[in-house]
């Protein structure tokens, strides 16, 4: 039972924890004005075009009638933006307000999960992690789903586990799956975690459970819609688009250099040409390529797993790894401590399931968000063996050389702590409104109102780097389609015909050259050149290129030609 002063101690942890972050949140949030991060553009066209067809509550009839398109971003997170979704550059400040809370929110609840799974010391140490984490807070300052997911993903987790002692909570885990599943798509993932360490715990006993078959009844229930949509509009059970085959490409460059991938903008949905599968792939690669890929990916993804237990104010890479080492330490000291081996078998099935996928896609692509939904378990176990390894200090130390417990002493150290870290980000972190005007440069304005008045839908357009204007296509109300070319690569060298190709390959009908692009590939340097006075100049004619806008800023930072088909 929580005697009163035990009470009074959590709401003050708490609520100093929630100021905490909130305040380092909305500091750091207002530094994030990067409107290309990652899939912020998608996400807030997304949540648009579920307002303009009739919002939230017409989604149902938009799944049933295939109107609602778009694969590659599952749709609970664009729900949760499309009541305030507006074309006004202040939403993306807003949804990225909308989403810090959300942050705020899987916050308290890891605070809470933790303490009911392994006590208040541990729920204290990990709840601070959780908010000092430097990969959780930028995905809570961003426009980004993986918030959200974590909701879900950690609430699944905990109910599997508080159904090994009262079954019926598998009903809310399935559920629970079927949300994180509904906010992203590798959530699928939930299903087999739950079956196999099921299979593991109980054996083929489980079978005969009816709150095992539970879950899966209440994971269908949540992603129906979903899936009903997915056999109108693409005759299968389960789409995400080309994610179910660029696991088997050799780099993210192949997708537009390969096998052209084009982005319809306003549908959210992408077509290319024949990629490869896991068959095509094994038929194509030595086992010793595949071996070697397989053993790389493993060890890349356990440094970035290593990577996202950092700590956004340490500075020092020595101490960032000492300390992310340190909470794997601890992590696996809590897996070797818990009492509840039935548990361990769920979170390592878990973790081991979500990491092991990922770790193959390492080799394509190199990226942290796709682990941090493990982050709370990570974290959880890792508060409950630095917890324990304190109360192993309290039974080894003999009681004459310390006059208190250490086990007791630290969590009211960490709320202690937290004081002054709220009051110092209160003091000197400056605050912008959290809502407030949102502009782009002028070029970027200027371009973006042409693209509102003159793209068309089946208009393929080309401009390259894409994050130079990718960030507010949503603001635009853009309708074409965008030719996906490499964002950080130039086109390599060819000659004009092999160029011409090139476009007519990927039925290019508009391209907009700037100066971080005009001379991709080097030949463009025979009919364009950029100077510091005049900006971007035409030296001579492109046979077959049409000039139908040139910027009137000078020196002009962009000039956009129609290209004959």
């Amino acid at each position: 039972m929580m005697m009163p002063s035990d009470r009074l101690h959590t709401i003050v942890f708490v609520v100093l924890l929630s100021v905490t972050f909130l305040l380092i949140g909305s500091y750091k949030m207002n530094e994030e004005v990067d409107p290309s991060f990652d899939d912020t553009g998608s996400y807030l066209e997304g949540a648009l075009f579920i307002k303009e067809h009739g919002g939230a509550l017409n989604f149902i009839k938009l799944c049933l009638t295939g109107e609602y398109k778009i694969a590659l971003q599952h749709p609970l997170y664009l729900l949760f933006l499309s009541p305030f979704a507006s074309r006004d550059l202040s939403f993306f400040p807003e949804a990225k307000l909308a989403t810090l809370i959300v942050g705020w929110v899987v916050v308290l609840i890891s605070f809470f999960v933790i303490r009911d799974l392994f006590g208040d010391a541990a729920a204290k140490f990990g709840s601070v992690l959780m908010v000092f984490n430097a990969a959780y807070l930028e995905r809570s300052t961003h426009v980004d789903c993986e918030t959200l997911l974590m909701i879900f993903f950690l609430s699944a987790w905990y109910f599997m586990i508080r159904g090994l002692s009262d079954n019926r909570y598998w009903i809310w885990a399935g559920v629970s799956s079927g949300l994180a599943y509904m906010t992203k798509g590798p959530e699928i993932l939930l299903i087999p975690v739950f079956f196999l360490s099921g299979l593991f715990v109980f054996r083929f006993q489980i079978l005969k459970n009816k709150y095992f078959w539970y879950f899966f009844l209440g994971f269908l229930a949540l992603v129906s819609p979903l899936f009903i949509r997915n056999i109108v509009v693409y005759h299968a059970l389960l789409y995400d688009d080309y994610n179910s085959n660029i696991f088997w490409i050799n780099s993210l460059r192949e997708l537009s250099d390969k096998y052209a991938l084009t982005l319809n903008w306003h549908q959210h949905t992408f077509s290319t040409t024949k990629m490869p599968t896991l068959l095509s792939y094994i038929q194509t690669h030595s086992y010793s390529e595949i071996a070697r890929r397989a053993i790389n990916g493993l060890i890349g993804e356990a440094g970035l797993l290593l990577n996202s237990l950092n700590l956004f104010m340490i500075r020092s890479p020595l101490w960032s790894q000492f300390v992310s080492l340190l909470l794997a330490v601890l992590f696996t000291f809590g897996i070797v401590r818990d009492p509840d081996k039935r548990r361990v078998v769920y979170t390592l099935t878990g973790i081991t399931i979500f990491f092991i996928p990922f770790s193959w896609f390492f080799k394509v692509y190199a990226g942290m968000r796709y682990l941090t939904p493990l982050l709370p378990l990570i974290v959880a176990y890792g508060a409950f063996g630095g917890s324990e390894f304190l109360k192993e200090i309290d039974r080894r130390v003999p009681s004459g050389y310390l006059r208190f417990r250490v086990s007791r002493v630290v969590p009211m150290a960490l709320t202690l702590f937290l004081m002054p870290v709220a009051a110092y980000a209160a003091a000197t972190k400056n605050v912008t409104p959290l809502i407030h005007s949102v502009d782009l440069p002028d070029d970027e304005h200027e371009l973006m109102d042409w693209f509102r008045d003159n793209v068309k839908e089946d208009d393929v357009v080309i401009f390259r780097p894409t994050v130079h204007y990718w960030g507010a296509l949503w603001h635009a109300d853009f309708k074409g389609k965008v030719a996906m070319i490499s964002r950080h690569d130039p086109l390599p060298e060819m000659d004009v015909s092999e160029f011409r190709g090139l476009l007519k390959k990927r039925k290019i009908s508009l391209i907009v050259l700037h100066k971080e692009d005009y001379a991709s590939p080097p030949i463009l340097k025979e009919y364009f050149e950029y100077t510091d006075r005049d900006g971007l100049v035409e030296k001579k004619t492109m046979e077959g290129w049409h000039r139908v806008y040139e910027s009137a800023k000078i020196p002009t930072p962009f000039v956009i030609y129609r290209i004959d088909q």
